[in-house]
């Protein structure tokens, strides 16, 4: 967005920075205290003539000062949004961009596909204990934007992410289901490894969220965008946090789940995702994303070991209780509630019981029993009393 700052009517050439302001201000101009107006252009660097006019920088955040020249130049940069002056680089969708931000510009396949891979490891080594990420079932297509673009106009594509940097769906592959991801190319390395987070994290919503959950698109968009944010913010990528945290597309959802997020930890936050009892976060209530309803059997649970052992009774002493609480779901995708951890099968999960944090992986969910094994123990099966 171009502002016009002042007129220069009766103006000199060269005239001094704090002479300028001062003739803004006397002409009825409004800018923060002391903030100088320079002489030249900071895109051509012509002296100012008749008008100067301002815009931002998406990429740093800054103003800049424009020329009447620059603020009429028929190209404008994809990344930064500003005029481009000289060495325009273009692509054939399109797009241009300025010398600075075509340098930054991922535009090969297998550049992208090298921040995705990076990107999945940054995942797993920081929410993989809660969230298991599809990524061995989901295959990623950098596109240009009139791909991307048509995407979203393509009848039965109105579920995908509304987020134009990518696009997610789900297929079905010879009765295997897989996730597509498509990626914008030309978006700087911070930016690409922010969609296909965001992106990743609606894979893992299409797998997790338990049938008959209605929870709200804008609330799916925020909680994509959580995740994003949570790796762009232990890889302490400024850039990437600052271009979430103004992107107002969904609707203030973001900030009540990070808000959440950072006031009762991710686990609550996932746990109203599946079994929350509303569609979105309230701002007027905060507690809410406490409140869940998940669907019970008959309230013990039976301890069943092994194939061999004795019976439950047995157990060493001092080793913790595991308990399977729910099982929710479909035959081809069930849910268990173990200790307040829905889990689904393949994957890994620590849970804390009593003093003890223990960590598990789903091998086998059933209709009433879930088969588990410990880290560096043997593996259990917890079996729903029948009913």
């Amino acid at each position: 967005m171009i502002d016009e700052q002042r007129p220069l009517t009766g103006s000199t050439p060269g005239m001094s920075a704090v002479l300028g302001l001062l003739l803004f201000l006397v002409l009825g101009g409004t800018l923060p205290a002391w903030e100088a107006i320079p002489n030249l252009c900071q895109l051509c660097s012509k002296p100012f003539t008749t008008q100067v006019y301002s815009a931002i920088d998406s990429v740093t955040e800054e103003k800049r000062f424009l020329c009447d020249e620059c603020v009429v130049r028929d190209h404008r940069c994809f990344a930064c949004g500003l005029p481009i002056v000289k060495d325009m680089t273009s692509l054939s969708d399109g797009r241009h961009y300025c010398a600075r931000d075509a340098r930054r510009a991922v535009i090969q396949s297998a550049d992208i596909q090298g921040i995705v891979v990076e990107a999945q490891k940054q995942l797993h080594q920081l929410l993989g204990d809660q969230i298991s990420f599809p990524t061995e079932l989901t295959d990623i297509h950098p596109v240009d934007r009139v791909t991307i673009e048509a995407m979203f106009a393509r009848p039965g594509n109105d579920f995908a992410c509304p987020n134009i940097l990518g696009f997610y769906r789900t297929v079905s592959d010879q009765g295997e289901r897989r996730h597509d991801i498509s990626l914008l190319a030309g978006l700087s390395a911070s930016g690409t490894r922010a969609v296909y987070a965001h992106e990743l994290t609606h894979a893992w919503l299409a797998d997790h969220l338990p049938a008959g959950r209605k929870l709200g698109r804008d609330a799916q968009e925020g909680f994509c965008e959580l995740v994003a944010h949570l790796l762009l913010e232990h890889l302490n990528d400024q850039e990437g946090l600052r271009a979430i945290r103004k992107n107002a597309y969904t609707r203030g959802q973001f900030e009540l789940f990070l808000q959440a997020q950072r006031t009762h930890h991710l686990s609550t936050v996932i746990e109203w995702l599946k079994f929350g009892t509303e569609p979105l976060l309230d701002e007027s209530d905060p507690e809410q994303v406490r409140r869940t309803k998940v669907p019970t059997r008959p309230a013990k649970p039976l301890w069943v070991l092994p194939s061999g052992a004795a019976d439950a009774a047995a157990r060493p002493a001092g080793q913790e209780r595991l308990q399977l609480k729910a099982v929710v779901g479909s035959e081809k995708r069930r849910t268990a509630l173990i200790n307040n951890r829905t889990l689904m099968a393949g994957e890994k999960s620590r849970i804390q019981i009593g003093d003890e944090t223990v960590e598990i992986e789903v091998l086998e969910i059933g209709e009433d029993f879930v088969r588990v094994v410990r880290t560096g123990g043997g593996e259990e099966t917890l079996r729903l009393p029948a009913r």
